[in-house]
């Protein structure tokens, strides 16, 4: 999988700390990044947000995706 730059603008935002909407998350995006461990879903309201873990999220993405 290749990311597009929409992915990759989402994968900063999380790097930077801040927290998206589970929805705004492709799947295909998602799952490898819990598999590894870089981000967690947080409750928030009725639904979940994403939260990356500053550093290893970017060692992860360099590693998986150049």
């Amino acid at each position: 999988m290749r990311l597009s730059c929409a992915q990759a603008a989402k994968l900063v935002r999380l790097e930077a700390g801040e927290s998206l909407p589970r929805s705004q998350v492709p799947k295909a995006l998602l799952a490898p990044l819990q598999q590894a461990d870089v981000v967690r879903l947080e409750k928030s309201g009725s639904s979940y947000v994403v939260r990356g873990l500053p550093g290893k999220l970017a060692s992860f993405v360099e590693h998986h995706w150049g």
